[in-house]
């Protein structure tokens, strides 16, 4: 049986006398791969059994190693990669002899086996075919079977395999897709009949999402996703056929890979999509000559060459004469005059946009959609001999839109523009900016003057004394227009499908009843407007109101006042006032931060009230809030670096200088961290609303979606200044909040106690969530998700969230607010790499409040007034819920218009797998 040798080392490295262990499969003449085990030694031995123990006494001529066993099996010759010198482990946690199911499609070995779908076997050893992947297999002896077959841990169960999708075994299906040839030479045509063969056994975390389908003359069964096959012969949307010729209508479009996909380029449909979002049957794939296949949404192909409206041609240079505005993309701009291309007909979808060319500017990234009436070939010439930045009085009748802007007679604005109405009419208008408004209106040249109207101080001494007596202001004048023509975001307020707010009268605690409360907002109005035409009387007259009212709310302590009064002179752009109302805010709510951190244990909390309350010289909260952190359980080194977030206040002027601090987590320093928010990624990396990772929204619309996010890198974000902001919002939330309010959203983040209790994490029944902070689910306050780019990660940790961006991304379907989401995999759409492929996710903590429900088909035209429902102070709103989810069965999405009503708190870096 041996070989004559002197050497002590024999195959495999082992040597004579080591003891060994037997791993392969158990069984005399038992096989996992190539070749097997031989017994000899007499009829008395026993079969050679996994995990069984013996010495090596020699090798064969072939190369085995010769192994004299204990228990009377007696010797053999052993492959050297079925032996170790420790004892040998079955991969996938199974023991020898546990049964199991075999899930991937038919086969029929050399040796005659067959092995079926749903077959039962039991575990007889691991895997010993020494290609390196023996630790992702299982040596398992089925019926009638004449020995052990290495089967991959992807193909086993425990349980009797189900196929997704309702299939079975023999089902007949038919494949969507595009032509497609595989590697190994099999093809599919669009349309293919196959045979489910079982379910996919790839072993990638998404065999759920799969089935094994064998079609006629390839070698075998293939790996299909659901929306890939289906039960009858597929159609192709759009009453194409396989074979059109089709016309790239939208403006040129750059692909990852830098090829261009140009406007009125022709191709050639070739499938039907088959990402399974719920939008299928509104794209379909096309191949383009020398740029590859897209999946192409049906908007943007024609079966004619694509005409772009007004007699314009590609790459015509166009004047933009409308005024300056945000573009709606990635914080891209339109200015008056600007001098564009033009790059084909306009993207939106929406007939109320009234778009009707692409036109691509110097600075902007993409194409802007813009109204045949806002370009043309001349430099653009603003009527009545104006010209841009002209300062101008309004002279027409008061006016209020539904997005909160606001015309007040006699104020002054700022010429931005021509009008663009596009009725005949615009060589009678001009375009005006007016202070604390969104968008310019569109006034005709008889609401204009270059000087204040000369009853302008006769009819804001009278709306002063309406607002000092608590009477809403009714202009009865009738001067001027009645019809308040054109703001850029609607002249009218749309018709609501959401639940406006109810004005209520104050409480007791707050002071007087709302008959009697002067109107701030008034007061405002008649100051900058008397301000602007140098009534300086009349001016002192408001400020001075105003600035009793700050401070009458201030001895009051009504947070829901003093937050109305900043609202106020924020739409107002009244500075002066919107900074006193701001500290008065802030002095009255730090007492009720800080006995909420007391209670809380929030040491972060405690020392942002330290902390101002030196700078602001509250040195009672001080000392309250130094107590509360020396009896806290927090160690000296962790307080050291809290306390180092900060610098010492040079004055007591309230200022304080800030500095981020950031805490960086990752695998190999702090691997628990890193694995809870990855579970965290996994468990929300997906959509409920039917399609799971398959959910795509128009934000995502040819970009592939990763099969997982994989966490680099966490980033805790330690902003005192942000974080107090975000704390005393919290508490003027709480003081605004109505009786009865909607709590059961069941956010997927979760909500409530988010930290599981030690005798929970002890048993082993710790929450990934367990590193979060506790969340207040009285005021519906969650952990979110907020999708942005590398910079804007980093402008976010060090300063808070912007309000003057949000929305800015990819436009505001809900208003211009700041958007979360509860799915990774939404807002994932937004994201942008670093320079080392890195993306940002930030995980934010977001105070909801009262929250405006919105399941509107189209909100677009809502947009503005869910914005106004959530400005309204007490018993209006305070975020908006737009359930895409119920409509689209895409995404919720969560939206919040105040920037101190989010607090960032971790960045997640991950990598896209």
């Amino acid at each position: 049986m041996g070989c004559a040798s002197s050497s002590t080392t024999v195959a495999g490295g082992f040597v004579k006398g080591d003891h060994v262990y037997y791993g392969g499969a158990g069984g005399a003449g038992s096989t996992t791969g190539r070749g097997g085990s031989s017994i000899s030694g007499g009829g008395a031995s026993q079969p050679l059994a996994f995990g069984a123990e013996g010495e090596v006494v020699g090798q064969t001529c072939g190369g085995t190693v010769i192994v004299q066993f204990q228990g009377g099996r007696g010797r053999a010759s052993v492959r050297p990669l079925e032996l170790s010198r420790k004892a040998p482990t079955i991969p996938g946690g199974y023991a020898l002899g546990e049964k199991v199911f075999y899930g991937g499609p038919a086969r029929k070995y050399p040796n005659g086996d067959q092995l079926w779908f749903s077959t039962q076997g039991h575990v007889a050893g691991r895997s010993c075919v020494g290609d390196g992947m023996d630790s992702e297999r299982l040596a398992v002896m089925f019926p009638q079977h004449r020995d052990a077959k290495a089967v991959r841990l992807a193909l086993l169960s425990r349980q009797p395999p189900v196929i997704p999708g309702g299939y079975s075994v023999g089902d007949r299906v038919y494949w969507c897709g595009m032509n497609w040839t595989f590697p190994n030479g099999d093809r599919l045509k669009f349309g293919a009949e196959g045979e489910v063969a079982g379910r996919s056994c790839v072993g990638d975390g998404l065999d759920d999402e799969r089935v094994a389908v064998n079609f006629a003359r390839n070698k075998g069964a293939v790996a299909m996703r659901l929306p890939e096959i289906s039960h009858e012969p597929p159609n192709i949307p759009g009453g194409y056929c396989i074979g059109d010729r089709v016309f790239y209508a939208y403006p040129n479009w750059r692909a990852p890979d830098g090829h261009v996909l140009r406007f009125g380029v022709q191709g050639k449909v070739i499938g039907r999509s088959c990402i399974g979002d719920g939008k299928d049957d509104e794209r379909v794939w096309v191949l383009f000559p020398g740029l590859g296949y897209g999946c192409i949404c049906l908007e943007q192909i024609s079966r004619d060459p694509p005409v772009i409206p007004g007699g314009y041609n590609l790459g015509d240079r166009v004047y933009y004469g409308g005024p300056s505005r945000p573009a709606g993309v990635n914080g891209d701009r339109l200015s008056f005059g600007a001098l564009g291309e033009v790059a084909g007909r306009a993207t939106s979808s929406r007939a109320s946009s009234r778009a009707d060319v692409a036109v691509v500017f110097p600075g902007n990234e993409d194409a802007a959609d813009v109204r045949l009436a806002e370009i043309g070939r001349e430099i653009p010439v603003i009527p009545g001999g104006y010209n841009l930045g002209d300062k101008i009085f309004y002279t027409g009748m008061d006016w209020s839109y539904a997005n909160g802007d606001r015309l007040t007679y006699g104020a002054q604005g700022e010429i931005a523009g021509r009008s663009c109405q596009g009725d005949d009419k615009d060589n009678e208008r001009a375009a005006v900016l007016m202070p604390g408004n969104r968008a310019a209106a569109h006034l005709r040249l008889t609401e204009m003057a270059q000087h204040p109207p000369v009853d302008l101080a006769t009819r804001l001494e009278a709306r002063l004394r309406a607002a000092l007596e608590g009477r809403p202001w009714q202009d009865t004048s009738c001067i001027g227009s009645s019809t308040g023509e054109g703001v850029g975001a609607g002249s009218q307020a749309p018709a609501a499908a959401v639940s406006p707010p109810v004005a209520e009268e104050r409480s007791p605690g707050g002071g007087e009843g709302a008959a009697s409360v002067p109107e701030i907002r008034d007061l405002a109005i008649v100051f900058q407007t008397a301000s602007g035409a140098e009534l300086s009387s009349i001016a002192e007259s408001a400020q001075k109101a105003s600035f009793a009212q700050v401070a009458s709310a201030c001895a009051k302590g009504d947070m829901a006042r003093l937050s109305e009064i900043g609202r106020a002179a924020e739409d107002t752009d009244w500075l002066e006032l919107r900074r006193r109302a701001k500290d008065a805010l802030e002095e009255v709510a730090l007492p009720k931060v800080l006995e909420a951190a007391i209670d809380a244990g929030d040491v972060f909390g405690l020392l942002a009230v330290e902390q101002k309350g030196r700078a602001k010289g509250f040195y009672r909260i001080v000392e309250k809030a130094v107590e509360a952190i020396e009896e806290a359980e927090i160690s000296t080194e962790d307080l050291y670096e809290l306390r180092s977030s900060v610098q010492p206040p040079e004055s007591l002027d309230g200022d304080l200088n800030y500095r981020l601090v950031e805490r960086t987590f990752n695998r190999e320093s702090s691997a628990d961290m890193v694995e809870h928010m990855q579970q965290l990624l996994d468990e929300t990396y997906t959509g409920w609303g039917g399609f799971g990772k398959c959910t795509r929204t128009r934000d995502r619309p040819n970009e592939r979606v990763a099969e997982r996010l994989e966490v680099e890198r966490v980033v805790q974000l330690q902003n005192l200044e942000s974080y107090l902001n975000y704390l005393v919002r919290r508490q003027v939330v709480f003081a605004e909040l109505p009786d009865g309010l909607r709590r059961d959203w069941n956010v997927r983040t979760n909500s409530g106690d988010l930290s599981p209790s030690a005798a929970s994490i002890a048993e082993g029944e710790g929450s990934c969530k367990s590193f979060l902070n506790t969340v207040d689910a009285d005021l519906n306050e969650h952990y979110l998700w907020h999708g942005t780019g590398p910079s804007e990660a980093q402008g976010i940790a060090a300063r808070g969230f912007d309000m003057d961006q949000a929305g800015s991304s990819r436009g505001a379907l809900f208003g211009r607010g700041l958007y979360f989401a509860e799915s990774c995999l939404k807002a994932d759409e937004y994201v942008r790499p670093d320079d080392k492929g890195c993306y940002p996710l930030i995980l934010c903590r977001v105070t909801l409040g009262n929250v405006n429900y919105c399941d509107a088909e189209d909100p677009w035209e809502l947009r503005e007034t869910l914005r106004v429902s959530c400005r309204a102070g007490v018993g209006g709103y305070h975020s908006v819920l737009g359930d895409r989810e119920k409509v689209r069965q895409t995404f919720r999405e969560f939206v919040v218009f105040d920037g101190h009503q989010a607090y960032p708190e971790y960045i997640v870096w991950y990598s896209r797998k």
